[in-house]
């Protein structure tokens, strides 16, 4: 959290640990605007269930909750966490910004394809991981089309803008 005058961060960023996407499109913005932020851990953090009840606390208390799931992983965390932050938010009247990258492509060395039966667990691990962004993504996306406060975008940088807008001092 960066305001330590409020008990709890205004924006709470939840999904994908990999790729930086807090730290180089989202926090940017928010420090700017000076809005306080909860992220849930760093590089290399391990999760424990201590920060998950933390985890949870923050969520049920921010304004505004961004998921980002990006194609670093196979994101079945954050995949099965999604539809329950969207009910969560829908119940407590909180903004909902949500980023799905709809395609996971495991990066293996090529002798893995060499391990009996491993390359067939891989395609199968992509593909529950593609289906599951793409469900996902369309359960989403109709559901925001019915509540105002969830916006399902299709580029990261669409985020930034929404924070951008929501949290700018009003002026006139």
């Amino acid at each position: 959290m960066t305001n330590d005058d409020k008990k709890y961060a205004q924006v709470a960023l939840f999904g994908s640990m990999g790729g930086e996407w807090r730290e180089k499109v989202v926090i940017p913005v928010l420090k700017e605007l000076g809005v306080s932020y909860f992220h849930p851990g760093g590089a290399g953090t391990t999760w424990t269930e201590a920060m998950g009840v933390q985890e949870v606390e923050a969520l049920s208390q921010a304004e505004t909750v961004v998921m980002v799931i990006n194609s670093l992983s196979p994101a079945f965390g954050s995949l099965s966490e999604a539809g329950w932050i969207a009910l969560g938010c829908m119940r407590r009247n909180q903004t909902y910004l949500m980023y799905i990258e709809t395609t996971y492509k495991v990066n293996t060395p090529k002798w893995y394809n060499y391990v009996p039966g491993l390359k067939r667990r891989l395609e199968a691990i992509e593909d529950y991981s593609n289906r599951a962004r793409l469900l996902g993504k369309e359960h989403a996306r109709r559901l925001a089309k019915e509540v105002p406060n969830l916006t399902v975008t299709d580029q990261i940088e669409e985020i930034a803008t929404i924070l951008r807008q929501k949290y700018s001092p009003k002026t006139g």
